[in-house]
């Protein structure tokens, strides 16, 4: 048996992901929530706690998921020390942990598109980050002390998912069922990224660490897409009578980014026997 631990599971990507792998028989699982107690299974960790964070240490076997923090990009715009205290602080204290405990932990950190600038687009996992937003910085830095330590990790970036319970997918469904019009901007580009197969792909790295040679990914859809191209995709699906408007957003005052699209790491090539378009038709499923 293999011992995960996922912290974070009460999130919306944590959430997933701790169910995908309870179906593994292979696994023995168990997960962490800060706030939100959304299953009894769970165990209570505030990972701005150092206290807390050696706990989880503690109780940690072999793998270690960390999909905690916050993702709120404006709420760590308006306040970067608060994005310091919970997206790169409690990954410092973590290592420190680690370290006084003597335990060789496997870590799979969740970063983020966000890392990068967002001007140019197409960003390849071994690119150096360049982060504009605090969001951005305070991952990077995560990923930073991560790079410059002696532990044994991945880190895994991710961008827009896309499934039930995410944000922009909810909103977006529920007014394509009741609006007449919708207004998407076509001058945003994102890599969407459909939650089953993050989950999948999650799930099948901890199957195959060892033999992955890759200390970043980049696990994410393979479509670079405009936010109304991915509204009209989805509509087409949802047989939606909104109407669908092409808008400009100004991308000086915005946090809104021009091109954050990443290319999928050569690990992503096993999934693209699935198309994009059915891939979000088995998200749209779970409505």
């Amino acid at each position: 048996m293999t011992d995960v631990m996922v912290v974070g599971a009460s999130s919306f990507i944590g959430k997933a992901l701790y169910h995908s792998l309870k179906s593994r028989p292979f696994l023995r699982v168990c997960g962490t929530y800060c706030h939100s107690q959304v299953s009894d299974e769970l165990l209570h960790v505030d990972i701005t706690s150092y206290e807390d964070i050696e706990r989880l240490v503690e109780g940690a076997e072999e793998f270690l998921v960390w999909i905690a923090g916050c993702k709120d990009v404006r709420h760590c715009e308006e306040d970067q020390g608060w994005a310091e205290s919970i997206n790169f602080l409690p990954v410092k204290n973590l290592l420190k942990a680690i370290h006084r405990s003597g335990k060789h932990l496997k870590i799979l950190f969740i970063s983020t598109d966000y890392v990068f600038d967002g001007q140019t687009g197409g960003y390849k996992a071994n690119e150096a980050v360049c982060p504009v937003t605090e969001y951005g910085r305070s991952n990077a830095e995560a990923e930073d002390i991560l790079l410059q330590s002696d532990m044994d990790f991945k880190i895994i970036r991710t961008a827009a998912v896309m499934g039930r319970g995410g944000v922009f997918f909810d909103w977006l469904v529920k007014a394509l069922k009741t609006e007449e019009k919708l207004s998407l901007f076509e001058n945003v580009v994102f890599s969407p990224t459909p939650l089953k197969l993050l989950t999948q792909t999650l799930t099948d790295v901890i199957e195959e660490y060892d033999s992955i040679t890759d200390n970043i990914m980049h696990v994410v859809g393979n479509v670079p897409m405009s936010r109304y191209s991915f509204g009209m995709m989805v509509a087409s699906l949802l047989n939606s009578q909104t109407m669908l408007l092409p808008i400009q957003v100004d991308l000086n005052r915005t946090l809104f980014q021009k091109d954050l699209s990443l290319i999928p790491s050569s690990y992503m090539n096993r999934y693209d026997g699935v198309c994009m378009k059915d891939r979000i038709s088995l998200e749209l499923a779970d409505y």
